[in-house]
């Protein structure tokens, strides 16, 4: 008795990873995997009336596979999308720069001895900055919490914090928009490009890696004021 039997698979998997956690396209990974199969058998067998009993045959199988990894940056998003976004930043780095509070902002920042000399009073810009710190964070905790879990891994993004304005500057307000670009996009490389060398897991210290080029090569950062000590 002659028995063939053929064989064909295929499955497809298409998944598209948020990498930022934004609504729109800006930093994602999509994967793309197909898996096909095809086997072919033959079998010729006894019909099992005889004194002897047989079975001889061959099979074949082939199997193909195809991986295709594709970053996409800055691909979905919409005109307009970071007007709101790209508003305050503008109003921030205009407080800071041109209003009363926000110059005594920066002078504390540089030397409070020379705030004080000039008549700026510690308590109050202490007060103005916990008081704006609590506000930024209040408004911060609520927005990850629409969009995110909450949970007690949130410290690692709270950690990020550290080397984006370690490149950017701690006294300039754009260089920590830079730098928290730098970060998000240097990550999603580092991971793309050399994550299957080292086995995955760049994205948990690459960054901190940068920080460090940075306080050995540039320790004032892209934006920051460079500090001169006279002897």
């Amino acid at each position: 008795m002659l028995t063939s039997l053929t064989s064909y698979q295929f499955a497809r998997r298409r998944q598209l990873e948020d990498s930022d956690g934004s609504p729109v396209r800006t930093i994602d990974v999509q994967y793309d995997n197909r898996i096909r199969q095809i086997s072919q058998e033959i079998r010729l067998s006894s019909t099992g009336s005889g004194p002897w009993s047989y079975v001889v045959g061959g099979y074949y199988e082939h199997d193909g596979y195809r991986n295709g990894d594709y970053l996409f940056i800055g691909a979905g998003a919409a005109p307009g999308y970071y007007s709101p976004f790209t508003q305050k930043v503008v109003a921030l780095g205009l407080f800071f720069q041109y209003t009363r509070i926000g110059r005594a902002l920066r002078a504390v920042a540089d030397s409070h001895k020379a705030a004080l000399s000039v008549g700026i009073s510690l308590n109050q810009i202490w007060v103005i900055v916990w008081f704006t710190a609590g506000i930024v964070a209040l408004i911060t905790g609520i927005m990850w919490g629409a969009r995110s879990d909450v949970s007690f891994a949130l410290e690692i993004v709270a950690l990020k914090a550290l080397p984006v304005l370690i490149l950017g500057g701690f006294t300039s307000i754009p260089g920590a928009i830079v730098g928290g670009l730098i970060i998000g996009i240097g990550e999603k490389l580092g991971e793309f490009y050399w994550g299957p060398l080292v086995g995955g897991g760049i994205e948990s210290w690459l960054a901190y890696f940068i920080a460090l080029g940075f306080l050995l090569f540039r320790p004032q950062g892209l934006f920051g004021d460079k500090i001169i000590e006279r002897i």
